[in-house]
């Protein structure tokens, strides 16, 4: 949600409060339930893709679509060419690429105080299913660009790279890019905006994001569904295996039991360390600050605050988020097989696969274990690379300069504990740095602030790729 002009009392239809282009493109997209995964919701999600399509288009961009995954949803490529006096004297524009998605998750309409589906204002705030991951932050950039071309300030090209796939895994969106390569490996910086703020009045920028490894575990019996009363300790029960197995994942004091999982974490330096405490600050003082409504942060020292925060944003993590069994859900009944669903979040300098691999090897061996006649099967579902971003590269002081001008003071650094699969993928590919700007508390500051960004690169050198980003 994004507040917009606090003045409705009653939900209403954006668009009757306010004609405006942006928030009317926004509505109609919205109202497109573009959920990935979803066989269902293929359709909707192509006619969002050709939405976005059309919008680029209208608004003064060269776009069309890439293929995607057979049977996935499109890519978006968009570009506003640079028209400016500036980028004329240049031997060529920097090139910027505005990397989101127009899939959503799925929305269940009886957590919705509003239909997810309908874009809604009511007290300052715009509630619907995409408005700010991501099709508002999207918009939002797609609007500055093309303002900036409109009135000849545009000193930079901005490409757009928008898939539809990021909820999903990003299926299909490596091997699209990579047969696409020509129109995106000239990038200088990566700009993505898919965050919150902490708060309600102190603007962040995010410098960095935990990767993800996603897996399922199934044990399976040779029988079928069975009776308790008939065969109940007669045979090797595939839940009592997982059960388990689950218990030798974590210890008590929520660390992950894997080999190695913990042996090449980037230390914490005094410069990161110290980024920590204006957050915490904020978060003690500022009654609207996230301690006020995060349970997690109630209840604390400031020092254990922050040790909270490294926990969500810097240290690895295990979790096991569900179990499932096979066959009708009856308390006599043996189920054939049970499924577990674990996620690990991974940090710098953790690599991705020798992670997996560990996980892999202590799950068989623990599995071996076990006297049973049962069989296992690990299934490695998603992996996505951590990403940390440089404060102090040139690219992060524009950042921070334009959120300044626009907020008329400085952003908190902060990180996140979730994954952008495509985002170190795309930084080693192009030999570009990203920036992450949230777009957190209002739509059209965030379209200031991209204009403010996109201007403060124009006195930027080009420097050349040369070498891959660590």
């Amino acid at each position: 949600f994004w507040p917009i002009v606090k003045s409705n009392a009653q939900p209403e239809s954006v668009v009757s409060a306010a004609e405006d282009v942006m928030l009317y493109a926004l509505e109609k997209w919205i109202a497109m339930p573009t959920v990935s995964g979803v066989p269902s919701q293929l359709e909707e999600c192509r006619r969002g893709a050709k939405f976005l399509k059309a919008v680029l288009q209208q608004l003064g961009a060269e776009s069309r679509l890439i293929p995607g995954a057979p049977g996935h949803n499109p890519l978006v490529y968009g570009q506003f060419s640079a028209r400016s006096k500036a980028a004329e004297s240049r031997t060529r524009p920097l090139n910027v690429l505005i990397y989101g998605h127009y899939d959503v998750i799925a929305a269940d309409s009886k957590k919705w105080d509003y239909p997810p589906f309908k874009l809604t204002g009511k007290d300052g705030y715009l509630y619907g299913r995409g408005a700010s991951d991501n099709k508002g932050p999207i918009l939002a950039c797609i609007f500055a660009a093309s303002e900036l071309q409109e009135e000849q300030q545009l000193d930079v090209n901005v490409k757009f790279l928008i898939e539809g796939e990021e909820e999903n895994g990003s299926v299909g969106f490596f091997q699209a890019v990579e047969q696409n390569i020509e129109l995106f490996q000239e990038a200088d910086v990566i700009l993505l905006s898919n965050s919150y703020w902490l708060g309600e009045d102190i603007p962040c920028l995010t410098y960095g994001l935990r990767g993800v490894i996603h897996s399922s575990l199934t044990i399976n019996s040779q029988n079928v569904d069975l009776h308790s009363g008939v065969d109940g300790g007669a045979v090797s029960e595939p839940l009592i295996d997982m059960v388990k197995v689950l218990s030798e994942l974590v210890n008590p004091d929520r660390t992950a039991k894997i080999p190695g999982f913990y042996d090449c974490i980037r230390p914490l330096t005094s410069h990161e360390d110290a980024l920590y405490d204006p957050i915490v600050e904020d978060m003690f003082n500022n009654p609207s600050g996230q301690r006020h409504w995060d349970p997690l942060a109630t209840g604390v020292t400031k020092e254990e605050l922050k040790k909270k925060l490294m926990a969500r944003w810097r240290n690895p993590s295990l979790t096991i988020h569900q179990v499932d069994v096979s066959g009708p859900k009856n308390r006599t009944v043996i189920p054939r097989s049970a499924k577990a669903s674990v996620s690990m979040r991974v940090v710098p300098d953790q690599d991705v696969n020798d992670i997996t691999k560990s996980f892999e090897e202590h799950v068989r061996k623990v599995f071996g274990q076990l006297d049973t006649e049962n069989k296992i099967e690990i299934d490695i579902k998603v992996v996505a690379d951590w990403w940390l971003g440089d404060t102090e590269d040139r690219f992060f002081k524009a950042a921070e300069s334009a959120i300044e001008q626009e907020w008329g003071q400085k952003p908190l650094f902060i990180r996140e504990g979730g994954s952008v699969p495509a985002i170190r993928w795309l930084e080693r590919r192009l030999q570009a740095a990203a920036v992450h700007i949230p777009m957190g508390q209002n739509l059209n500051s965030g379209k200031r602030v991209i204009k403010a960004f996109l201007r403060e690169l124009r006195s930027l050198e080009i420097t050349p790729h040369s070498q891959p980003m660590e």
